[in-house]
Order: C-alpha cells, then structure tokens, then sequence
C-alpha cells in the first residue's frame, strides 16, 4: 500500500500502480482506468464494491453450506464417543458379574 501511495504522490495513475501487484485483478484495473477517463471513478468503486461483497457472500454461504453436514457428523462421533466411554465399565461391570 504504501507503494501505491508513493505513486500517485508522484503523479501516477491509479490504474497503473495496482497493476504491479497480482492481488488486484485485472478486470479491477481496466474498471479503475475507465472510471478515471470518464470521471465516474466513484460509481465505479461503489459497482465494484457491489460485486465482491456479493461475491464474497456467495463463497461464505457454499462454504457453511458443505461445512455444515460435516460439522453435524463429528458432533455425532463426539456423542457416541461419550456415550461408549459411559457404558462400557457398566457392561464390563455386568458381565463379570454374571460370568
């Protein structure tokens, strides 16, 4: 970031010092760069906050959503553990006595 602020301190473009770094995408840069040339730079921005919170919303919710049945199975494996580990000593308990 501060190599993106040293830049434009020394004039420049936006579009052009994000590009040097891979974390921004392409689509953002060329969006920035029209954004800039027809002076609409904050519709552009507010567009692209648009899409990568949807998009961020999106990968949140299939995440949770192939998390989920994961998370019901260990909390199954964890009860029956415990309850194996409770009733165990009582049938070993039982059998030696009968036996």
């Amino acid at each position: 970031m501060d190599k993106i602020k040293d830049d434009l301190y020394h004039g420049n473009l936006l579009n052009e010092s994000i590009a040097e770094f891979p974390i921004f995408e392409s689509r953002m840069v060329s969006l920035i760069k029209v954004g800039k040339e027809t002076n609409r730079l904050s519709t552009i921005f507010k567009r692209l906050y648009e899409q990568y919170s949807e998009e961020t919303d999106h990968q949140t919710a299939i995440m949770s959503s192939m998390l989920e049945p994961l998370i019901i199975i260990m909390v199954g494996c964890m009860a029956a553990l415990i309850l194996v580990a409770m009733y165990l000593p009582i049938f070993k308990l039982g059998s030696s006595l009968m036996g």
